[in-house]
């Protein structure tokens, strides 16, 4: 019972996950961080997004790092978001 794959995510030390059994520690983006509004759910928005897309889970946690990095080096909320020209 319970779930299969967790994420626990630590900010500027990256993640700790639980997948198929697994568990994998994910490094985060370096950026200088000027703003953290949000930066969850453009976490959480581009790891669903990637996942949907190309199902390989720890490549889309990799991406939604790079996602929330983008996002919190950034002043503000919805215009700091990035896209998907941004993620290169």
């Amino acid at each position: 019972m319970g779930p299969s794959t967790v994420i626990v995510k630590l900010g500027a030390d990256g993640s700790v996950v639980l997948h198929e059994g697994e568990i994998y520690e994910i490094d985060s983006v370096k950026v200088k961080a000027v703003d953290s509004v949000c930066a969850g759910d453009v976490f959480a928005g581009a790891l669903a997004v990637n996942y949907s897309q190309h199902r390989n889970f720890l490549n889309a946690v990799n991406f939604a790092n790079k996602a929330a990095a983008i996002k919190v080096s950034r002043i503000g909320n919805h215009d700091a978001f990035p896209t998907l020209a941004d993620m290169g």
